[in-house]
């Protein structure tokens, strides 16, 4: 996959846990064309399987994010952060159906349907 100015992007999508109607993934976005302190972005995602829906839970730092943070605030967030992190999944997950290229590990497997 390669950005609009045709550098290489990496995507990696991991499932760490799948249950009846959720799954946890981690989404890591390599960038080398950006600064290092910002060339790399780490979203734990929640899918709910039974909506057919997806949210960002939290990112590099560990802690999930709240729905609506004061501003100004210490961490620098904006009030709509969430929103914003959720926009950005759905646009980086279009550019990847519409412009990327799949490369599976041969060890790579999957285990029941998503689609059901």
């Amino acid at each position: 996959m390669s950005t609009e100015h045709g550098i290489p992007a990496v995507m990696v999508l991991l499932c760490q846990e799948q249950f009846a109607y959720t799954a946890d993934i981690v989404l890591t976005l390599d960038l080398p064309s950006m600064p290092e302190n910002i060339g790399r972005v780490d979203l734990y995602i929640r899918v709910y399987q039974d909506m057919r829906m997806a949210e960002v839970v939290s990112g590099g730092h560990g802690k999930q994010f709240e729905g609506i943070y004061q501003y100004p605030n210490d961490k620098m967030l904006q009030v709509d952060e969430k929103a914003q992190l959720n926009k950005f999944l759905s646009e980086w997950l279009s550019h990847a159906l519409h412009h990327g290229m799949l490369e599976m590990p041969k060890s790579a497997t999957f285990k029941g349907d998503l689609d059901h």
